[in-house]
């Protein structure tokens, strides 16, 4: 779990790069919901690996729904763990969380550094005054763990691990084995 341009797509390449871990990407795409919202011949796409992902690609739209997601990727998995990123609380608020019995991460990067980072991507509508735009990010950003914070003490997530951004960035290969 991680907002939006915190790193997430960059641990979970890494962490899915071991032999032991099939790496589903941001596998709320497998929803229908969030597939229906494709406007032009929606299907299940793998954001990790795109639409060639050799765990994915058949998958059809009839089996992909939140309620049983995590049995769904377990099906498919051929490997010890499974890894997905979320985002959002509308992503995995419905998923059969009570299935997980490995390790939650929640990836922590510093508000100042993800400010930078949201700035440098394609979100809009951020205001020109730059009080304005703190402002804005500030509650993006505090929003998202304040949201998450309550959804993250249920028993289905006892074992959270918060990984650190600087500490991804500045210690490299010797904090991923940590992890």
């Amino acid at each position: 779990f991680s907002p939006a341009r915190s790193g997430s797509t960059v641990l979970s390449l890494i962490l899915g790069a071991h032999s032991e871990i099939t790496n589903f990407g941001e596998s709320h795409w497998l929803a229908k919901d969030t597939v229906s919202r494709q406007k032009s011949n929606p299907k299940v796409v793998c954001r990790a690996h795109g639409e060639d992902c050799e765990v994915l690609k058949n998958v059809s739209l009839d089996r992909s729904k939140y309620s049983n997601h995590f049995s769904l990727l377990s099906d498919m998995c051929e490997t010890k763990y499974l890894l997905t990123t979320n985002k959002t609380m509308g992503h995995y608020g419905n998923m059969d969380t009570s299935l997980l019995d490995n390790y939650t991460i929640l990836l922590y990067k510093p508000f100042e550094i993800w400010a930078g980072s949201y700035l440098s991507g394609a979100k809009k509508d951020i205001p020109d005054n730059h009080e304005d735009a703190i402002e804005l990010l500030a509650n993006r950003y505090f929003k998202y763990f304040r949201r998450h914070s309550e959804f993250l003490e249920k028993p289905d997530f006892s074992r959270i691990m918060v990984i650190e951004y600087l500490r991804l960035v500045s210690e490299k290969e010797d904090y991923v084995r940590e992890i």
